[in-house]
């Protein structure tokens, strides 16, 4: 997240090494679109004869 909201600082920010860019003010629907592609879907738990065997 940053306040940098000029042409080119998309880019910048990316070529940075940033994961994603989003700028203030925030707009709920893209911040929650960013974390939903940017954050991995939990594990699966481990069936619980499986834990209990570890």
């Amino acid at each position: 997240m940053t306040a940098h909201a000029l042409k080119g600082d998309e880019e910048r920010c990316l070529q940075a090494g940033m994961d994603g860019y989003i700028s203030k003010p925030i707009q709920p629907v893209k911040l929650i679109e960013l974390i939903e592609r940017l954050v991995p879907e939990p594990a699966a738990a481990p069936a619980a004869e499986e834990a209990l065997a570890s």
